[in-house]
């Protein structure tokens, strides 16, 4: 009995030392094979008209500078009337760094608020506001608050839930296979506890990298989770990197895992590796951070 203990014990912490090795690995080969950081977001440079200003008549156009090229998502760009009516979801199209909206003909004395969500070129939602007031008499009103609203927290945390889960999974993966094919040059079949660590967590970033795709677009569109089951509010927001990021953890990890699991010889070692490695690039499509609300600067 003291014999088995002892072995469950020892088994149970080479587990647990070959999980930590596995992580550490992983995170090396993933930095090793091209994981870089997100981009910068875009930054607002300045509006016509300008935040705050005060017309003596109507505008026929607004036109917003960004620092870089950004992505129009469909209902992004409104505009609030200071008679607390609901707003005007306005076109708009981009030339180079530059949105030009165009705005109602005839617009009638009385403060404006112009709200924009834009997509930034690191795949990001980028919020804010700018207001301006026709005529000099008009006593001139803030932005209200929905025309600043920005991504719910909720969706925040589940997209950063998610990308945790997803990268826990890769890097678990590709450590162990990395440690166990090249480390310790094993050919033999894994034993049942490696093989369930691997196949779990492999199941962790498949599922994690699927349901990152509505996810990261519910959060481009600014959307609570519990729109998910709604296509078409979210659909509008998907984005290729998620896509592309949720293809190569199911068909090019899975084909890595099989490889992991059954090859034997040199060449299949090798081949499990960068199948599995393959799927690195995934961790600097799925960034975590907040998008940038900057109302007008």
């Amino acid at each position: 009995m003291t014999l088995t203990v002892a072995g469950k014990q020892t088994r149970a912490w080479h587990g647990a030392v070959l999980v930590l090795f596995a992580v550490l690995l992983g995170g090396i080969f993933a930095i090793g094979t091209g994981t870089a950081p997100a981009a910068a977001h875009a930054e607002l440079l300045g509006t016509t008209p300008e935040d705050g200003a005060v017309l003596e008549e109507a505008p026929r156009a607004a036109e917003l500078l960004f620092n870089e090229p950004v992505r129009l998502i469909d209902g992004g760009i409104r505009l609030f009337l200071g008679d607390g009516s609901d707003p005007v979801i306005l076109s708009a199209r981009t030339v180079d760094t530059t949105v030009t909206v165009a705005l109602p003909i005839d617009l009638a004395e009385g403060s404006y608020a112009l709200s924009y969500r834009v997509v930034s070129a690191d795949s990001h939602p980028i919020a804010g506001a700018i207001s301006f007031q026709i005529g000099e008499t008009v006593q001139a009103s803030p932005p209200p608050d929905t025309a600043l609203e920005g991504t719910p927290p909720a969706t925040e945390t589940a997209v950063s839930a998610l990308t945790i889960l997803q990268y826990l999974g890769l890097l678990i993966l590709a450590g162990l296979v990395f440690f166990e094919r090249i480390v310790l040059r094993e050919r033999r079949p894994d034993d049942r506890g490696t093989r369930r660590i691997m196949a779990i967590a492999f199941g962790a970033a498949a599922l994690a990298s699927l349901f990152l795709v509505p996810a990261s677009a519910l959060r481009i569109t600014g959307l609570p989770p519990s729109a998910m089951f709604d296509l078409s509010s979210w659909v509008p927001g998907i984005l290729w990197q998620p896509v592309v990021s949720a293809a190569l953890v199911t068909l090019a990890g899975s084909a890595g895992l099989i490889l992991a699991l059954k090859a034997t010889s040199t060449p299949g070692r090798f081949a499990a590796v960068a199948g599995v490695g393959s799927r690195s690039p995934c961790l600097c499509w799925s960034g975590t951070r907040r998008p940038s609300r900057r109302p007008g600067s």
